[in-house]
């Protein structure tokens, strides 16, 4: 399940990294906000698979 989200993870990080550059930030303070929205691509990315059949269906 999880698998699906590390292509998503890495979309989400990647423009969070733009906007973050776009805004000015060096890397010392761009940092976390990428890990975060790296991981929330991640989680987002392997739960909501699982759940839209169960959604859809309902």
């Amino acid at each position: 399940m999880f698998l699906t989200g590390i292509p998503i993870a890495i979309i989400i990080a990647t423009i969070t990294g733009l906007i973050c550059r776009a805004a000015g930030m060096d890397g010392r303070e761009a940092k976390p906000k990428i890990l975060m929205a790296a991981l929330f691509g991640l989680l987002a990315g392997g739960i909501i698979p699982g759940l839209l059949p169960y959604l859809l269906t309902r």
